[in-house]
This record gives C-alpha cells, sequence and structure tokens, in this order.
C-alpha cells in the first residue's frame, strides 16, 4: 500500500476547511461590503456635487460681474430693400446701437482680373521651366507642369497678407483675380526666368497684361448721409459699430434700410437656464433625502423606506436657503426687490418657472437697469450658499477627502485580510493533509492486523 507523504483530502476535509475560512472571511466580507458602500455613496455626492456646480454656473452667468455674464441684450436685424433686390445683408452683434441705418450704394468693389491665351489643353505638360512673381510671390514651373499645375501653384504660394492672387482655368485659359478689390490694387506680375507668363500669354513682350477682363474699383455708398468707401464688398465690420455688413451683387444703384432692434432672447435664456439647474438640483435633493412610509406610521407593520441622503441634515438647510434666496426680498439701490416682480416665481409644487412672460418682457422694457441690479443681488446670495459648497475647500470637497480616506483605509484592510486568509487556509489544508496521512497510516496498520488473523 502507497502512502501519500501530504495525505489526500476526502471530501469532507475540503468541506470542513471550507467552511472555517467562510466564517473567518466574515471581517473580510464585511470591509468589502463597506468598501462598496462607500463608493456608492461617494458617487452619490458626486451627483450632488456637479447639481451644484451646474447651478452656481447659471447662477454667475446672472451676476454682472462675473466673466462668464450671460444676461445681455441680444439684437436683431431687418433690411429693408426694394422688390426683388437684396442690395446688402446684415448681422448685428450685442454691440450695436438700436436704431435706423439708411444705406445707398453708389458703385461696388471689384478685383483686378485678367487672363491668357488658350491652350491646347489644360492638363497636358507645357514644357516651361522657369518661375515668375505674383504680388510679391515667387512660383516655380517645372517641364511636367500643366496648366491645371500652374493653377494651384499660384492658389498655394505664400503671400503678404490680404496680397493674394487666385488662379483658375477656364476655357483652357489661365485666369487671375486679386484678392483685394479696390481703385488702383493691381496684380502685380512678372517673368522671372523661363518667359512662363510671356508664354501663357498673360503678359505682352513689354510686360503688360495681355487680356484685361475687370479693372479694379472701389465700393463706394452711404450709411446715414455719411460717405463711405471700401476695398471690398463683404465681411464689413467696421463701417456700423456691431454691424457686419454685405453688400449683394445687385446693390449698384439702390439703397436699403437696416433696421436693428433689441432682443431678449439672451437674457430669457440665461434666465431660463438658472431655473432649469435649481429646479433639477430641487428635486435631485428631495427624491434623495425623503423617506417613505408603507403601512400605518408608527404601527409595528409599517415599514420605511429611506433615501440616500436621508439625515444629512445639511442638504435639508441647502435647500431651505435657496428657496428663501429664491422668493425672499433683496436689497438693491433698483426699485426691484423680489423675482417675483419680474414675473418669476415658484408653484404649489414648488417648481420655479417664468410663470408672467408679459411682466418678465415689460421689465426688461421698461427697467432693465433694475432688473440686473435685482439679479446681482438675488444671485449673489445664492454664490454665497452655493460657495460653502463648492470649491477646493468646500464642504462637497471635504466629503469627498473624508470618503478618498475611507476607500484607502479599506482597501489596506481588504489586502491585510485576503493575506491572512490566504496563509490561514494554507495552514487548515496542510494541518488536514497530516491527519489525513495520520488516518491512512491507522487504515493500514488495522488492514495488517485483522490479516494476521485470517
Amino acid at each position: 500500500m502507497t502512502i501519500s507523504s501530504t495525505g489526500t483530502l476526502s471530501s469532507y476535509f475540503t468541506s470542513l476547511i471550507s467552511n472555517i475560512i467562510t466564517v473567518e472571511s466574515q471581517p473580510l466580507t464585511r470591509a468589502q461590503t463597506a468598501r462598496d458602500q462607500v463608493n456608492v455613496r461617494r458617487n452619490l455626492f458626486n451627483q450632488v456635487n456637479t447639481k451644484l456646480t451646474d447651478l452656481q454656473s447659471s447662477v454667475r452667468a446672472l451676476i454682472s460681474t462675473q466673466a462668464s455674464y450671460a444676461f445681455e441684450s441680444g439684437r436683431t436685424s431687418k433690411v429693408t430693400a426694394p422688390s426683388g433686390s437684396t442690395v446688402l445683408t446684415a448681422s448685428a452683434g450685442s454691440s450695436a446701437a438700436v436704431g435706423r441705418y439708411a444705406v445707398s450704394v453708389t458703385t461696388l468693389a471689384a478685383a483686378h482680373r485678367v487672363h491668357g491665351d488658350a491652350q491646347t489643353a489644360a492638363n497636358t505638360a507645357l514644357n516651361y521651366t522657369g518661375s515668375f512673381t505674383l504680388n510679391g510671390a515667387s512660383i516655380a514651373i517645372e517641364s511636367n507642369d500643366t496648366l491645371i499645375d500652374i493653377a494651384a501653384a499660384i492658389n498655394s504660394a505664400t503671400y503678404a497678407d490680404g496680397e493674394a492672387v487666385r488662379a483658375s482655368v477656364v476655357d483652357k485659359r489661365l485666369v487671375l483675380e486679386n484678392e483685394k478689390g479696390g481703385e488702383g490694387n493691381l496684380i502685380e506680375a512678372a517673368d522671372v526666368g523661363g518667359g512662363i507668363l510671356q508664354g501663357l500669354g498673360v503678359l505682352t513682350s513689354g510686360g503688360a497684361f495681355s487680356h484685361v477682363l475687370q479693372t479694379p474699383s472701389t465700393a463706394s455708398f452711404t450709411v446715414n448721409g455719411i460717405a463711405i468707401t471700401r476695398d471690398s464688398n463683404t465681411g464689413l465690420t467696421d463701417v456700423v459699430n456691431g454691424l457686419t455688413l454685405n453688400l449683394a451683387a445687385d446693390a449698384q444703384g439702390k439703397t436699403a434700410e437696416i433696421e436693428v432692434s433689441a432682443d431678449s432672447t439672451p437674457e430669457k435664456t440665461a434666465v431660463e437656464g438658472f431655473i432649469t439647474k435649481f429646479n433639477a438640483l430641487q428635486t435631485y435633493l428631495t427624491q434623495q433625502s425623503k423617506v417613505e412610509v408603507s403601512g400605518a406610521a408608527g404601527s409595528s407593520t409599517a415599514t420605511y423606506t429611506r433615501g440616500a441622503l436621508a439625515g444629512e441634515q445639511i442638504f435639508t438647510e441647502l435647500r431651505s436657503s435657496l428657496f428663501s434666496a429664491f422668493v425672499g426680498t433683496s436689497s438693491n439701490d433698483g426699485s426691484l426687490a423680489a423675482l417675483r416682480e419680474i414675473g418669476v416665481t415658484i408653484d404649489d409644487n414648488l417648481n420655479a418657472s417664468i410663470s408672467d412672460a408679459d411682466k418678465f418682457q415689460e421689465a426688461l422694457t421698461s427697467k432693465r437697469a433694475d432688473v440686473v441690479k435685482l439679479l446681482d443681488s438675488v444671485m449673489g446670495k445664492f454664490e454665497t450658499t452655493l460657495g460653502r459648497f463648492t470649491g477646493t475647500s468646500g464642504y462637497m470637497q471635504q466629503r469627498f477627502t473624508s470618503f478618498d480616506n475611507e476607500q484607502t483605509n479599506l482597501t489596506q484592510k481588504i489586502s491585510d485580510l485576503t493575506l491572512r486568509i490566504n496563509d490561514r487556509r494554507t495552514a487548515l489544508t496542510a494541518q488536514y493533509s497530516q491527519m489525513a496521512v495520520t488516518l491512512q497510516l491507522l487504515q493500514y496498520d488495522y488492514e495488517l492486523s485483522l490479516s494476521l488473523f485470517v
């Protein structure tokens, strides 16, 4: 009979070891559960913190001293032109003055445009080698370049700001156009080597342009009777402060009127953004803090379901402070003392809204400066309250630090307990293996004794 030096563990011993390890692993299980609970709670606080910072951002957008201030009047522009005409388009920024601007266009700006002679083909090598300059930029050409290649080389050349020349190929002819319009802004072109521009029929032997399609001209127009000239027809941002003008192709000899009006949409959007974030935070804190009762409250059969934040008194106080700031009066040197005076209220279900859009619009129209003062005061209270929770020294960060410390300690404890349990399992296995060997020896002796008496 062969006897193992370590013994062979039966199912009895393996089950016994498993039961012992299960009992002795209870502290490890509790530590793992505790760490999971800390993670869940930290994630919950992170959601609260996100809603707090979202609300704080919307609050700061309503405080005039903040860099993110968004409570500013927008502008809309309307162009009235002769029937069937465009004349111009205009876009207004928030700095544009409200009013009317009469525009009368005498001439449009045009850029210098020239072309060369027709070539045999646009995509066949021209066998020109050399270089030429356009508005000071040097363009090198190789023998295998086609007319299309030459146009591409011109377009990709490096020019001084505003001095670019744009090339195209039309009917196998090279067409050049100055980027900058305006009278006197001519394309400057010269062959350096290889006589390429002359060979393409762009320049004469004397260096003049062979074919001029368009001579340069300056846009000439008046705005409210003031004479204006510009080298371009579009992107005109320096004519009327806050307006971008674009003269249309049909503008020459025509008039149009631009009407710039105030637009309260950005202001309303900023207030609605605050209201949305306010409601989101209040709803979340209410849901997470409530305690629900099933059955008769106080009876032995009653069961209670507590929200994850139930018992966190600090959030109850936060909700109360924010509601008070919303519905209360606020001291400032304007004529408005409460949000309800501009149509912003909280209903019976504790939902905030612009409940009276007409009152809100009227306040913006007739008392805008006082609205700004009111919002500065009310949102200042919100900022003070929220500031105690947010930021690197706020309450939320303190809780995050506490959670992180708990996680670190529990992780170390779990590691230590896991090592201890593994050592214990090894020791038990060795112990019961030795017992198995002993039992095998006893069984052997017993069987040997029996055989002597048979």
